[in-house]
């Protein structure tokens, strides 16, 4: 781009999945009755575009992919397309060895009483879907994964689940990765993990995730966030703040497991007894991470030796590079635990202990960015990562302020946006935690896909700052907002924000 005169493209439809649809696609109601009916007719490679609505009874719960590798998408998003198992059964079961090509994208999945979603021995990807309401007695309410299962969760978010264990998702002898997922509001009522819960020789991998208001209650009451009993679990770029247990593990519990947690983030947790942060029984490695304010205790130790490492912990934490200072979050108190300036947590995390893939952080912005206000703490050469889920960026990062009245006139002002790039705005309407994908992110849709974004301005040269005002209609007022500014990696991505 050259010149500092461009034209701004004003587009704040929130419109969701705007990619148009392909020639081959197979559409319901219109080529098929229902959903089954539509998995039923198409060949591996094709996909199935459901229409808005509320899809339940016969047909459109239990389904299966019966082992194809297609796409099964809504039309226009989880807020305005849902599955209903009208409490009977689940509502769709992998169980006949899908792969990565057999895709679950942008549904709201609810009312199952043996699990919203199975993955049975299967590895299917699970993309911006809602998994809302669904119960299971004993495993899983929101996700069920078990019997070598290996599926891949993304931008999924697990609210108001019910189970014994495992409420918003339970893995058992198998593997699963959750990325930019979110779980909130889950209870687990008998062993634990209102979360998640990795157990039977399991391995999951959650990164850039956030767990919040989750419950164990029950007589284990055990890992309200997330529980890891007898299996392994690697946790990056996450957050975990007030989940509650009636026993142990109020954030993250790691009982007789290997657990690794990495740049990660745990405040105002609690547990009635112990581990209001993290209850550590077994291999339990913490780097990079901040605990600090979680209600009875920040890691209890029940067995083994944690290694503790270049981390901040309320009190203090044997161990290199440990600290005990105030973090200084911005705003906690609005579930903002982004690093404020000043904060000790700055410059300070070991930039080895981060995995080379991981470039952002849990917001999409950079890592590895020095704070020149900062010295040095940490260990590697300069820029050193942070301490926590949040990377600081100076100069305060790219921020987002809504002004006006909705319905009526509302304008969206941006400062510390990236020059030369487009602008995206997001739309989510009953979550306020960080909505937009990371990884590629370029080309006039941002390269996000079904991601409930679509292109709001092309920014001049200049200093990153600007605006843009629309007429907002009733229908989305109350919603949250989010920026995102591409073509380029990593993608660059505001706070996030409510309609008034």
């Amino acid at each position: 781009m050259a010149g500092s005169h461009r034209a701004v493209v004003i587009v704040i439809t929130l419109a969701l999945f705007t990619i148009a649809a392909r020639a081959g696609d197979i559409h319901v109601p219109r080529d098929q009755p229902d959903i089954q009916a539509g998995i039923d007719a198409p060949a591996p490679g094709q996909t199935v575009v459901v229409a808005d609505g509320v899809w339940s009874g016969r047909g459109n719960s239990n389904l299966t992919f019966r082992g194809k590798a297609i796409t099964v998408r809504s039309e226009n998003g989880a807020e305005l397309c849902t599955i209903d198992a009208l409490r009977n059964g689940s509502v769709v079961l992998f169980n006949s060895r899908e792969g990565r090509g057999s895709t679950l994208a942008g549904f709201t999945i609810r009312g199952a009483t043996q699990s919203g979603v199975q993955c049975t021995g299967s590895g299917p990807t699970i993309r911006a879907c809602v998994l809302d309401d669904n119960w299971n007695g004993l495993f899983g309410g929101g996700l069920l994964v078990q019997s070598g299962a290996s599926p891949l969760l993304e931008q999924c978010t697990f609210s108001r689940n019910l189970a014994g264990m495992g409420a918003g998702a339970y893995v058992g002898g198998s593997t699963a990765e959750f990325r930019q997922c979110t779980f909130d509001g889950n209870r687990c009522d008998i062993l634990g993990g209102g979360g998640l819960a990795s157990a039977d020789g399991a391995d999951v991998t959650v990164v850039d995730s956030i767990f919040h208001d989750n419950q164990a209650i029950g007589f284990s009451g055990n890992g309200s966030g997330m529980l890891i009993t007898r299996a392994g679990g690697t946790i990056i770029n996450s957050l975990f703040y007030r989940n509650t247990a009636n026993f142990i593990g109020g954030g993250i519990s790691s009982v007789l497991s290997t657990t690794r947690i990495i740049n990660s983030t745990l405040s105002e947790n609690s547990a009635a007894t112990s581990g209001s942060g993290i209850y550590a029984d077994g291999d339990v490695t913490i780097e990079n991470t901040i605990c600090w304010n979680n209600v009875v205790d920040e890691i209890y130790v029940a067995g083994g030796n944690p290694a503790v490492r270049y981390s901040l912990i309320t009190g203090g934490w044997p161990g290199e590079g440990n600290r005990a200072d105030d973090p200084r979050f911005v705003d906690p108190a609005q579930n903002d635990f982004r690093l404020g300036a000043g904060s000790p947590a700055i410059d300070a995390g070991d930039s080895d202990a981060l995995p080379p893939e991981v470039l952002t952080d849990l917001a999409g912005e950079a890592r590895f960015v020095d704070d020149p206000s900062t010295p040095d703490t940490g260990r590697g050469t300069p820029p050193i990562v942070d301490i926590g889920c949040h990377e600081f960026q100076p100069g305060g990062g790219f921020r987002l302020t809504i002004v006006g009245d909705c319905p009526g006139r509302v304008s969206m002002q941006w400062a510390n946006a990236t020059p030369e790039r487009q602008m995206g705005v997001v739309y989510a309407r009953n979550t306020g935690n960080f909505l937009v994908p990371r990884g590629q992110c370029s080309g006039t849709r941002l390269g996000l896909g079904a991601s409930q974004l679509q292109l709001v301005a092309t920014l001049p040269t200049g200093n990153g700052n600007g605006q843009v005002g629309s007429t907002i209609g009733t229908g989305v007022c109350g919603g949250y907002v989010q920026l995102v500014v591409a073509d380029g990696q990593p993608c660059a991505t505001s706070n996030v924000a409510q309609l008034p």
